[in-house]
């Protein structure tokens, strides 16, 4: 299907969406986070609890069905990725979600993802396995973090290309790629979360060391206190150097 039809479709299902965002939803989240983004979005789900402080917001568009929010395998398995926020009064997560739902159990435990020249191994992340009426649900999850900046840059800028994934299992690895609908489940929801002022500095700095998901780079771990530390490099190197001049 063509672009300009894809952006189509896209359009019609948000404006078709039965879940509407208040204008005024209460301020479960940081202080920090401006929830006035979720307003006129209809095509966002967001639930809150005011027992928690959670909130809860997911994307409601898409063409539910095979090459639209999910691929159908070899052996019927369904794959999935999306993406979703949870707010509290402590962090702003923005989650990227990767699904696969089949008769069995894969050991999905990690995911790999090629964009243009690039290589992305996500791995030690959140991971979950539940089984109802037969079928078993298999979900691997990660938060945006410092070390998956140059990640979402790079999908941002291929969103037109193909984007290769792989669903890692101890018994049985997936391949697929991206559908378009995925893309943007992914996307526009990290757009919402830009613009809520999710990516601000503290934030993601707070979940870089909270979370213990590895992210490598074609092979080579991202050090998400990487600038800082060099940052701390230099302040000692022009502090030395000041201790130096003052002893003469």
């Amino acid at each position: 299907m063509e672009e300009s039809q894809m952006r189509k479709r896209l359009i019609s299902f948000a404006l078709a969406a039965t879940i509407m965002v208040s204008t005024s939803l209460p301020a479960f989240a940081t202080k920090k986070f401006d929830m006035s983004v979720f307003d006129g979005k209809d095509y966002v789900g967001v639930v809150t609890d005011d027992m928690t402080g959670w909130t809860f917001a997911f994307p409601r568009f898409g063409t539910i069905e095979e090459g639209g929010t999910y691929i159908v395998s070899d052996d019927d398995s369904r794959l999935s990725a999306s993406s979703s926020l949870y707010l509290n009064d402590t962090y702003d997560f923005y989650y990227l979600d990767f699904n696969r739902t089949g008769s069995f159990a894969s050991g999905f435990n990690s995911v790999i993802v090629k964009i243009g020249d690039n290589r992305y191994n996500f791995s030690n992340g959140q991971t979950d396995s539940t089984v109802s009426e037969g079928i078993v649900l298999e979900s691997f999850r990660l938060p945006m973090k410092k070390e998956l900046v140059p990640f979402m840059n790079d999908l941002a800028e291929h969103i037109n290309d193909e984007i290769k994934v792989r669903f890692v299992g101890v018994y049985k690895d997936y391949d697929f790629a991206l559908t378009y609908d995925m893309k943007l489940r992914i996307l526009v929801m990290y757009d919402l979360y830009v613009a809520g002022n999710g990516t601000r500095n503290k934030n993601l700095r707070d979940i870089t060391d909270l979370d213990r998901t590895i992210v490598s780079k074609n092979g080579e771990i991202i050090d998400g206190h990487r600038d800082e530390k060099i940052l701390r490099t230099v302040l000692e190197g022009v502090v030395d150097s000041l201790d130096t001049l003052s002893t003469h």
